[in-house]
């Protein structure tokens, strides 16, 4: 199984113009500590002084917040090295597939039920889709605005062995690691699995 991990379009377009401004207003000669705190400092000074009152504006007023929960190194490496090219969970697949290679899934669960965000969403997209995989997830980024994937993909002669069915004795062997808000409830022999949006899964 191969393990993939990169952003996708179009959620993390919303952020490219910090991306560009960064590029734009920094010098590269600088270390990539000081370039970072020198992103840091030209947040602050755009979300105080923007006069835009529309979404460009909103982004930037939001940005100094979600920019202090981020490592650093994260931050130079999504937002100053030369190469960040978002992509399509379809434009990928399609490659991968040139590569003699198939899609299995999503490493991150809860993005491939489109009733983990209620049922009213899940009728409208499986309404819109068909039931055809790709275009069901691809259908959540566009409406999630997910921002990155992290994707698994099999040979291409494994494509008939695949069988994506979630039931509690196919997953009764697996570990997992948890989300925080995740909790665990025993009564007996049944476990019921819980997180912060009261989503349940027992066995």
């Amino acid at each position: 199984i191969g393990y993939v991990s990169y952003n996708v379009a179009p959620g993390w377009h919303i952020y490219k113009p910090l991306r560009d401004a960064f590029r734009l207003m920094i010098p590269e000669h600088y270390g990539p500590a000081v370039r970072v705190e020198m992103a840091r400092e030209l947040l602050v000074l755009m979300q105080q002084q923007s006069p835009d009152q529309g979404p460009y504006g909103d982004m930037l007023r939001g940005s100094p917040s979600r920019f202090a929960k981020l490592p650093s190194d994260y931050i130079f490496h999504e937002y100053m090295e030369d190469s960040n090219d978002p992509v399509t969970i379809r434009d990928f697949i399609d490659d991968a597939e040139k590569a003699g290679l198939v899609y299995l899934a999503d490493s991150d669960l809860s993005y491939l039920l489109p009733e983990n965000f209620g049922p009213e969403f899940a009728r409208q997209i499986r309404e819109r889709t068909s039931g055809d995989l790709v275009t069901i997830e691809q259908m959540i980024d566009v409406m999630t605005g997910r921002t990155f994937r992290s994707t698994l993909l099999v040979p291409k002669p494994q494509l008939g062995n695949i069988n994506r069915g979630l039931s509690p004795k196919r997953i009764e062997g697996l570990h997992f690691q948890a989300g925080y808000g995740m909790t665990i409830e025993r009564d007996g022999a049944k476990v019921t699995l819980s997180d912060s949006a009261g989503r349940t899964m027992s066995s």
